[in-house]
């Protein structure tokens, strides 16, 4: 399907091209978005959407650790739809910050600025259709439940100190269910589908080197 591109000022500093990527827990959408934006040298910006989870400091640990996670319902999909709308209008806006260890956010005043390139990425980047409609190129990371489960085992419990039992159980609640449910049918609106997520280096130098072309039109 043929897909015209959008870009949006950036307060005089040229114009801002939004990039979407989606795709399961763990499957590469972090690692993409990043090679992506390391291949423009600077002139991109990567928000995950993970930054953006609601905040529930009236919960205990124990009840924000059996809450679902893997649902549209579990972010602040307004605020994070406001900040993206605010960088494409060339605005600054404050950086949002997760603490997987404390299930809490722990946001800063550090300023994030309009770049030429904005790269949104998350399991649920494509759920809010005024998000959709900002997105100029969506890509959708197409990674086999294997793998991702075994990136997340890894993951979660070097960087975010989690045992495997609590793993597993997350996974086979609400992340395996989500995806199944919702996450993978989001690949219907994307305009490419990378195998193997952010480990795809000939997609990571495909993608910069077309959107280098969109930007310099």
């Amino acid at each position: 399907k043929e897909k015209t591109s959008i870009l949006r000022s950036n307060e005089g500093d040229g114009e801002m091209l939004i990039l979407g990527i989606c795709g399961a827990s763990a499957s590469g959408k972090s690692t993409l978005a990043r090679g992506i934006a390391d291949m423009l040298g600077g002139r991109a910006q990567v928000i995950s959407m993970d930054a953006y989870y609601k905040n529930h400091p009236e919960l205990s640990m124990e009840q924000k650790r059996r809450l679902n996670y893997d649902v549209p319902e579990a972010f602040a999909t307004d605020e994070f739809y406001n900040d993206i709308l605010a960088l494409s209008d060339g605005k600054p806006i404050t950086t949002k910050v997760y603490d997987f260890k404390t299930h809490s956010r722990v946001d800063c005043d550090t300023l994030i600025m309009p770049h030429d390139v904005l790269i949104l990425e998350g399991i649920h980047v494509f759920a809010d259709p005024r998000l959709l409609s900002m997105m100029d190129i969506k890509f959708y990371v197409d990674v086999d439940a294997d793998t991702c489960l075994a990136r997340r085992v890894e993951r979660d419990i070097v960087e975010r100190k989690r045992d495997v039992q609590d793993v597993c159980r997350q996974y086979l609640a609400t992340v395996k269910p989500s995806f199944d449910k919702i996450i993978h049918h989001y690949k219907e609106h994307c305009d490419v589908c990378v195998m193997g997520g952010g480990e795809n280096t000939v997609a990571i130098r495909m993608a910069a080197a077309y959107i280098d072309v969109l930007l310099n039109k």
